[in-house]
């Protein structure tokens, strides 16, 4: 049974990040069962006040 995952990704500051370019990256590196099913790229990360990323508001939308 395969699990869905997401990996949420945010790139550097002036990088243009390319779901193709991220899904050949990952596949050079990681296993089939490893590799997320989805990828979300966003400009920022939702982070507290330290740093520390909201993975809560990630989960809900």
């Amino acid at each position: 049974m395969k699990t869905s995952s997401v990996a949420f990704v945010q790139g550097e500051p002036g990088t243009m990040l390319e779901e193709a370019e991220l899904r050949n990256f990952i596949a050079e590196r990681l296993a089939p069962y490893k590799r997320p099913t989805q990828i979300m790229l966003m400009e920022s990360l939702p982070a507290t006040a330290s740093g520390k990323i909201l993975k809560g508001r990630l989960r809900d939308g």
